[in-house]
């Protein structure tokens, strides 16, 4: 309805086109508000925002026009959805990333999969439970992108002052900061711990909340996603390199490229293999 108007509109109007009781229309208006979908002009009358996820929502919804979203955005499949953005999961996997049943990963997988949001990636005959999905960007491509504008915008709102965001996981986020900060120490400013020292690279404090206790694999993640220029991807190889049978499970858009990389192949923004392997002979593997 916003989407369609070409000015800003009553909530009384608003309330009587979605069938919604007037009563409760100013609550669904401020989570809409919060999220930066709409706003509301001097007069209280309501209008589409012209905010990244606003404009992405516009855009989903001129290419799916038909489309339930209210079955598509609600509750917490949107943080499912961007915990497929990456690389296919299987439900078990999700399990453990969101924090939700299993029941209900399976009723919104089920439901996904019908709509063609996401797509299953399967083997010959796989056991129960290896069915792997991924996000269908083909399709669904404006959606992928509003789910990232809201992630991004929610992420900023829980990250402490004087910080910048890296990544949003839903559950979690990964920011850096030039100060200390009441937050769980990860990425490359615990890689001393697993026996990778940085030596004199500059590097910024890598956090992440809500306080944890983490797993080698946990930080090495973080590190691939807050990865920004070659140093920091060099560093990535070595301690996947020093560590990897225990990073034999991780699943990242990144590990491609580093395991072209300990080939000998030229991967454009990577160190070369030569590179890599003059650092790695500094430390005791």
């Amino acid at each position: 309805m916003l989407v369609k108007s070409e000015k800003p509109l009553p909530p009384k109007d608003v309330a009587v086109a979605l069938d919604v009781d007037y009563a409760n229309i100013y609550k669904y208006l401020y989570r809409l508000e919060e999220k930066g979908l709409v706003d509301r002009d001097e007069f209280g009358k309501v209008l589409l925002s012209i905010t990244p996820q606003a404009e992405s929502f516009k855009r989903l919804y001129y290419a799916h026009p038909s489309s339930p979203f209210d079955r598509i955005l609600t509750g917490r499949k949107t943080e499912l959805l961007l915990n497929l953005n990456q690389t296919p999961k299987t439900a078990n996997e999700l399990k453990r990333t969101t924090k939700i049943s299993i029941s209900n990963i399976y009723d919104y997988l089920n439901e996904f999969t019908k709509l063609g949001v996401v797509r299953r990636i399967t083997g010959k005959k796989p056991p129960r439970g290896t069915h792997r999905y991924i996000f269908n960007e083909i399709l669904w491509g404006d959606l992928k992108t509003l789910i990232n504008h809201l992630s991004t915008a929610e992420g900023v709102k829980k990250t402490p002052k004087g910080s910048i965001l890296i990544k949003d996981y839903g559950n979690s986020i990964l920011f850096k900061s030039i100060r200390r900060q009441d937050a769980t120490p990860t990425s490359f400013s615990v890689y001393d711990k697993y026996g990778v020292g940085l030596f004199f690279m500059s590097t910024s404090n890598y956090y992440t909340l809500p306080k944890r206790n983490l797993s080698i694999i946990d930080v090495f993640i973080h590190s691939l996603d807050s990865a920004d220029d070659i140093s920091h991807r060099l560093y990535c190889i070595i301690f996947f390199i020093i560590n990897k049978r225990k990073l034999s499970g991780v699943r990242h858009p990144m590990i491609t490229d580093i395991k072209n990389v300990l080939k000998g192949k030229r991967v454009n923004g990577f160190p070369t293999h030569e590179e890599v392997m003059d650092r790695v002979s500094v430390y005791v593997i």
